[in-house]
């Protein structure tokens, strides 16, 4: 399985106000944010020893699609913060796209142990549309840098809806991987309770790590990591304990992949900029 390494989560707000500067700066200021935070959860971990390196995001297709944001400018900017630059994005595949980033490591191959994915999930534009949705409730909204160390029994399984039911298709496949592997404890996405009630009625509840939706709102990808990292701080987990990291992107993607976290690892959550200290980083 997946060995955890280090789950790094900054909320972030807005960044309208750093719009009004520019593509330029809003290209230099996440490229800061991702660098810095890589580095972060890389701690000693040798920049050598990377054998992958991707963000991934939901919400970032559009400024990406009209071209009004590109890719090499912000990982040039985040080249000047990491040892360790971010190689390319993904969005296609959603809130699920971590998943199908360690599937497409596992069949690669990588000869370097880790992976570091960064999950990049701002409102820049300050859309209305991704501040809350009837779908998801309220959206949070930041960024998580996790760091895994790869095996040979690593388990990662990304699916697609058959349906026009995603959600309802997504809880009968974890019930199923739930019921194979019966000692996982369960990261499930951060949902309100009107769609989350679909846990309460096909899951085991007592093997599911608590519903943070009401704090945090739905965080996209995120969510399983924050529930990882709080498991942590608050010294709930054991030293055989093993966990199912899950996401879904409502359009038809899911990914399940086994973790155990690392004895020593890193595991922090820091609050957001607000958008004034924003706006002056760019000044």
């Amino acid at each position: 399985m997946y060995l955890l390494e280090a789950a790094v989560y900054k909320r972030t707000v807005a960044w309208s106000a750093l719009v009004l500067h520019g593509s330029n700066a809003v290209a230099d200021r996440l490229g800061a944010l991702l660098g810095r935070q890589i580095e972060i959860a890389l701690g000693d971990i040798p920049a050598q020893s990377v054998g992958l390196n991707m963000v991934v995001s939901t919400m970032l297709d559009v400024p990406f699609t009209s071209q009004w944001l590109r890719w090499p400018a912000i990982a040039s900017a985040a080249r000047k913060h990491t040892r360790s630059a971010p190689q390319n994005i993904v969005t296609a595949y959603e809130c699920a796209s971590w998943g199908y980033v360690l599937r497409y490591a596992k069949n690669c191959a990588p000869t370097a142990p880790y992976i570091v994915i960064s999950i990049l999930d701002l409102n820049i534009f300050g859309l209305s549309y991704w501040r809350n949705n009837s779908m998801w409730g309220d959206s949070g909204f930041g960024l998580t840098t996790i760091v895994l160390r790869c095996s040979q029994d690593d388990f990662i399984h990304c699916q697609t809806s058959k349906s026009a039911n995603a959600f309802g298709e997504f809880c009968v496949d974890l019930r199923t991987v739930m019921t194979v592997k019966k000692d996982l404890r369960v990261c499930a996405p951060y949902f309100p309770p009107n769609i989350a009630t679909l846990y309460d009625r096909l899951l085991p509840s007592e093997r599911l790590l608590t519903n943070r939706n009401a704090d945090y709102g739905h965080s996209f990808g995120s969510d399983p990591w924050i529930a990882l990292i709080e498991h942590r701080q608050r010294g709930l987990d054991g030293p055989s304990d093993h966990y199912l990291a899950t996401s879904i992107a409502l359009s038809g993607y899911w990914c399940f992949a086994e973790v155990e976290i690392a004895d020593a690892g890193r595991f922090i959550i820091s609050e957001a900029e607000s958008e004034d200290e924003l706006v002056e980083a760019a000044a």
